[in-house]
């Protein structure tokens, strides 16, 4: 789970999903997605979630364009939408979605979320 102002230095490339919370103005920390992007430019790319603090609107970041957490669906990574769930619900998601297909957790979040885009 990546909040607004976390600095990301603890990646290791083990990650299945990253959970990224935007400010819900339809970005995310630009320092925090370039750091992500280069880490994974030549590594196996986890599945990402995009959050936001904008609670009870359905996040929509195929809608953005070169901005934010679909700028990282243009790189390569598969992105869902957090929707209208809540926070919590999307932490459980998670959790369950590796207890179910650890090698493969897309299957369980496209299940629920929107995406991948």
């Amino acid at each position: 789970m990546c909040t607004p102002g976390m600095r990301l230095w603890h990646i290791d490339n083990q990650e299945k999903i990253l959970c990224i919370y935007g400010f819900g103005t339809g970005d995310a920390p630009t320092e925090v997605l370039n750091y992500i992007r280069n880490f994974y430019m030549n590594k196996s790319k986890p599945c990402i979630i995009a959050c936001s603090q904008a609670e009870g609107d359905i996040k929509k970041p195929k809608y953005y364009k070169n901005v934010g957490i679909a700028w990282l669906a243009e790189d390569g990574f598969k992105v869902w939408s957090q929707m209208d769930y809540p926070i919590e619900f999307i932490h459980a998601l998670a959790c369950f979605s590796l207890l179910v297909s650890f090698d493969d957790p897309g299957q369980i979040l496209s299940k629920y979320l929107e995406g991948p885009l």
